[in-house]
């Protein structure tokens, strides 16, 4: 659904957070048994909130200047779809599914 120029705009946003995507990587992969289980627990009653306050406090646990990057990244990707014409976009993306796309999309979203 992208053109060759939407795809290498994208990848090019992307990789200017590379950093920022190791160090949430990181942060998974050095999560203990415990909170592995935590987190679990949390996404199968779909608890976004403990969620939210969970990830708030690993990541606020870090270097200052990790944090300040992780910070820094977050606000520049909201800032790219909040200024994007997202709108217009999804309506264009749904517009060209056909109608068992359509139905496929339906069966996997929440109700």
């Amino acid at each position: 659904m992208c053109t060759d120029e939407e795809i290498t705009a994208m990848t090019e946003f992307l990789n200017e957070e590379i950093e920022s995507i190791k160090i949430i990587q990181l942060v998974a992969l050095n999560m203990t048994k415990d909170e592995r289980n935590f987190v679990n627990r949390m996404e199968n009653i779909n608890n976004l909130a403990s969620l939210r306050d969970f990830y708030l406090n690993k990541y606020n646990s870090l270097p200052h200047d990790q944090y300040e990057m992780l910070r820094r990244s977050y606000n520049k990707v909201w800032n790219k779809f909040l200024n994007s014409n997202l709108k217009a976009n999804i309506a264009y993306f749904l517009n060209a599914l056909t109608p068992n796309d359509n139905n496929q999309l339906r069966v996997c979203l929440p109700y």
